[in-house]
């Protein structure tokens, strides 16, 4: 019988519940950022209006840090839009970098990636469909494309090129670990990493973040919805951070 993990199925019940505008503003304060951005991409979003929540907080937390931005897994471009608007309001002048194959995934291992929404060649944007809708939004001029496998474009980064923040959307185990192998070395004490599908059932990129992190001792913030993210730097045997809600990779409930 296969085991059933709660945190995956808490995921997904969130992932399936409406959160309307009226919930949004009821929530947050009247002057919360995401409340003049979620407005604008709504209509486009397949995220859920927590985890956009999420990415727009977590960035908002890091843009005095050192560092661009860098979204791997691109996709229709909207939540590149998202970041590239906060940028815009906080007066930012990061560049965004932006990876994606725009042919779609590779092959899934099925021993490790076992959901079959995940298939060669899905999820799939053309580069020209996603520079069109950048440019509508008066934010192309900021992204920085590598079009390609995150295996063959990521390594081509200039040596000193760091980041304060990565959102990954990579879907695939190997995927997530190229990421990864090739991030974690340019992302200072303090910067956050966003995992889009952490406690996706599909199980890829959960397998590669604990194996990478069960390495580094650093803490996975669970949520919201199936969204994962690291604050660099933070163990499990620190209080450097403000914590929420901790796990260690081994699944050990912190608080």
């Amino acid at each position: 019988m296969q085991k059933i993990d709660p945190l995956v199925v808490g995921a997904m019940e969130v992932a399936q519940t409406p959160v309307s505008p009226e919930d949004l503003k009821a929530f947050l304060p009247k002057d919360h950022v995401f409340l003049e951005l979620w407005p604008e991409i709504s209509e486009l979003a397949i995220l859920h209006p927590l985890q956009a929540l999420n990415v727009v907080e977590c960035l908002d937390r890091v843009l005095n840090l050192p560092g661009d931005v860098i979204e791997c897994g691109v996709f229709q471009g909207v939540t590149s839009i998202l970041m590239a608007r906060l940028m815009d309001i906080r007066g930012s002048d990061k560049k965004l970098y932006l990876f994606d194959s725009f042919i779609g995934l590779p092959e899934p291992d099925r021993q490790v990636d076992t959901s079959s929404i995940f298939q060669k060649g899905g999820w799939t944007a053309s580069r020209e469909e996603v520079e069109a809708r950048l440019a509508e939004y008066n934010v192309l001029q900021r992204c920085v494309f590598h079009e390609g496998w995150f295996s063959e474009t990521l390594p081509t980064l200039a040596e000193d090129q760091r980041f304060c923040f990565a959102y990954i959307d990579a879907d695939l185990y190997s995927s997530t670990v190229d990421c990864l192998k090739h991030l974690w070395v340019r992302m200072e004490r303090g910067s956050i990493a966003v995992f889009d599908d952490y406690h996706h059932p599909s199980g890829g990129v959960r397998k590669a973040l604990d194996e990478w992190l069960a390495e580094t001792d650093e803490i996975i913030h669970v949520g919201p919805a199936s969204q994962g993210f690291v604050i660099r730097g933070a163990l499990a045997d620190s209080g450097d951070f403000e914590c929420l809600h901790l796990m260690t990779a081994n699944g050990k409930e912190i608080l």
